[in-house]
């Protein structure tokens, strides 16, 4: 069962955050205009730039400069990973997004879970 244990930490991380490594996230009047930096910026990546022309592409690079640094690349990075949902919305102030995880093995049969406890030997 302590199989599991790795993998469900992995997701959890995905999903909530890696603790220290949480990012903060920009107060909502930044948060639409950095959504559409990230999406051009990906569009860019993905070198799909038939629709940015030179204002798109100054603009880009402008934005680019100014969203440098560590914190703003490893909030593009989890928002390639899970997409708009990490930028929140409706919070007043930046916030940091982090969780902790913890395992535990328990002793008890839980058979409201059906298959899904049977197929790990205990």
């Amino acid at each position: 069962m302590s199989g599991c244990f790795p993998k469900a930490e992995r997701i959890f991380g995905r999903v909530c955050g890696h603790g220290a490594r949480a990012v903060s996230v920009p107060r909502d009047r930044d948060i639409e205009r950095l959504r559409e930096h990230f999406r051009a910026r990906d569009l860019f990546e993905r070198r799909e730039t038939s629709s940015f022309g030179k204002a798109g592409l100054d603009r880009l690079r402008d934005e680019l400069a100014e969203f440098g640094g560590a914190e703003y690349e490893a909030l593009y990075c989890q928002w390639r990973e899970r997409g708009d949902c990490i930028l929140g919305g409706g919070a007043e102030s930046a916030e940091k997004r982090s969780g902790g995880f913890a395992t535990y093995r328990v002793h008890h049969d839980y058979e409201l879970f059906g298959e899904l406890g049977r197929k790990i030997p205990a």
